[in-house]
């Protein structure tokens, strides 16, 4: 509308609606003939991960299979540690 409103002759308009409104039923048709797109992810990928916390959940809760916390760089102490021993100190 603002289109013919500022002058461009209604021909034109029409024209390039006629247009726009083509290339909108060409992509339609396209997208409807389309295949399904592949699933993003492996049809079996939940079933891993349920597998995976699971086994991780089990190997936590007994203590013979428990390794022992990473210790960060430079220091003898576990990193949760120096946390826990520093934030007792604020209170």
């Amino acid at each position: 509308m603002q289109s013919i409103l500022d002058g461009v002759p209604a021909s034109e308009v029409r024209d390039e609606l006629t247009a726009n409104a083509a290339k909108r039923e060409e992509l339609k048709a396209k997208l409807a003939a389309a295949d399904a797109p592949p699933p993003f992810l492996h049809p079996e990928m939940a079933e891993l991960y349920r597998t995976k916390v699971s086994t991780l959940a089990q190997a936590l809760e007994h203590q013979e299979t428990r390794k022992p916390p990473r210790r960060s760089e430079g220091s003898s102490t576990p990193s949760s540690w120096r946390q826990l021993t520093a934030s007792s100190k604020l209170n």
